[in-house]
């Protein structure tokens, strides 16, 4: 019995050694007319070639930009794929709370690559430019 629960143990924890996760917080403040702080936090987790990337930008304590970014790999075919996301209002000055988004800006990028020749396609969707 304790070796089926050995096998389950390791079962289940194996893969998570394989998975890589990675961050970065980073701050900026601006003086110019007005002063604004602008924080980003970046995550990054990969797993057997694939990765999903998550970026988050808040401005003072509000979230005000989320974008993710997809990387993989399909035999010869490199997928890539973006999502921008912003607020659909403005946040209440003071008030932390979830906030509903609204997709802004996407792009979706194929490459089949064939020996030393690339074909490539690269579509870029949404409403701002």
């Amino acid at each position: 019995m304790r070796g089926v629960a050995l096998g389950l143990l390791l079962l289940v924890t194996l893969p998570a050694w394989a998975i890589e996760l990675t961050g970065a917080w980073s701050s900026s403040l601006s003086l110019s007319n007005d002063v604004s702080l602008t924080n980003t936090l970046t995550l990054q987790f990969s797993l057997s070639g694939w990765e999903v990337q998550s970026f988050s930008i808040f401005r003072g304590l509000s979230l005000s930009d989320q974008a993710f970014v997809f990387r993989g790999t399909l035999g010869n075919v490199n997928l890539s794929l973006g999502l921008h996301l912003k607020p659909v209002s403005e946040p209440i000055l003071g008030v932390v709370s979830a906030q509903p988004f609204t997709f802004s800006q996407g792009f979706a990028s194929f490459e089949l690559k064939l020996g030393n020749f690339t074909l490539g396609l690269t579509l870029i969707f949404g409403s701002e430019k």
